[in-house]
């Protein structure tokens, strides 16, 4: 158990050690971005050129998709902030309590209409009019200028993001390992013969630490799914989004199945025949090799129920019954991986051990 937890830690400290690289990358990207657009602004003579620095940093979220969506929110956002100041300054002049009767009605339209995100930096760009007491065409375009200084180069930026297919896979392959840990306990304990000295098992599977520790990999793959596909584009990424839900959605059916199996106290026939079928699936546990046979002997030993004659005592008829709910279980386990192979036409893989495919 020791190097399990320690197995777990190593992967949680790798996860983490990536994560703070990611962020170190970002933050580097942030600081150049800002230089670069406050060179080019001052480059072409613009008023206010560190507001292009600024704009930059606040464009730089953690994915280029994000900052798609936030570079056209803020345009949005500076084209309903200019035409609310433009007419307050020309008729109200230029105060303290007109810069505020400004944003009186700005924040709460922006707010309304989801342009949060654009609200600090174009009112910074609102004060330059201010400032300059001025609403003439040109300072109007030089704010212009700043921001789309500040956008384009952070685009750009971010535009340059490291692949993370390598962790993606990496975190598929630590989620299988987990999930064959926990399916293991479960065939061992009802592989038994003396329930009573299965005290550990039962600890294992009723604490629920590996399912817990198991549903923590497949959010972190899924977060990093996401980001790829924000950063990539959906080409082959939604393929790794869709293997992180389908193993959740397996996640919780394992959690109905080990209810189940906690309430086995007698050694049977039936016992075995559940830990065969969960025996099959762990070799299967790779997502390219097919379960059609797993599902065919499933099948068979479900006929093999409804056919055989009723147990005599009421212990052997609770387990069996118990036997027979968690095959149904595990058929839905089984068809959950199936739909997912056939959604992303997954082919099958033929091996020595596994000619059907």
């Amino acid at each position: 158990k020791s190097r399990k937890i320690s197995s777990f830690l190593i992967y949680k400290n790798d996860y983490t050690r990536s994560n703070i690289l990611f962020k170190l990358l970002r933050g580097v990207k942030i600081a150049l971005a800002a230089l670069v657009s406050i060179i080019l602004a001052d480059f072409l003579g613009l008023e206010y050129a560190t507001a292009a620095g600024i704009v930059a940093i606040l464009t730089i979220p953690e994915t280029y998709q994000r900052t798609i969506n936030s570079v056209i929110d803020r345009f949005k956002a500076f084209a309903l902030g200019f035409l609310i100041a433009i007419p307050i300054f020309y008729f109200l002049g230029y105060s303290v309590w007109t810069f505020f009767f400004y944003l009186i009605i700005y924040a709460p339209l922006a707010i309304h209409f989801s342009l949060e995100v654009g609200l600090g930096p174009v009112t910074v760009l609102v004060t330059h009019l201010l400032s300059l007491q001025s609403i003439a065409p040109s300072l109007i375009l030089n704010e212009f200028l700043l921001l789309t200084i500040g956008h384009f180069v952070a685009l750009l930026f971010n535009f340059f993001m490291p692949s993370q297919r390598g962790k993606l896979i990496e975190t598929m392959k630590k989620s299988d390992a987990k999930l064959e840990e926990f399916l293991r306990y479960l065939m061992n304990y009802l592989n038994a013969t003396d329930f009573s000295l299965n005290n550990v098992l039962r600890e294992r599977i009723g604490s629920k630490e590996s399912l817990s520790e198991l549903e923590e990999i497949l959010n972190e793959g899924r977060e990093i799914a996401i980001q790829e596909i924000e950063n990539k584009g959906l080409k082959n990424n939604q393929y790794y989004v869709s293997f992180f839900n389908m193993r959740k959605s397996q996640l919780r059916i394992l959690e109905q199945i080990s209810y189940l199996v906690l309430t086995v106290q007698i050694s049977s026939s039936q016992n075995k025949n559940t830990a065969g079928i969960i025996e099959e699936i762990i070799q299967r546990i790779d997502i390219k090799e097919s379960s059609e046979d797993v599902y065919l002997d499933v099948q068979e030993l479900q006929a093999y129920y409804r056919t055989s004659e009723l147990p005599a005592s009421r212990p052997e008829f609770e387990n069996r019954a118990t036997n027979y709910a968690i095959i149904n279980y595990l058929i839905q386990f089984i068809n959950v991986r199936t739909e997912f192979r056939l959604e992303y036409e997954i082919p099958k893989k033929r091996s020595k051990n596994n000619s059907k495919g």
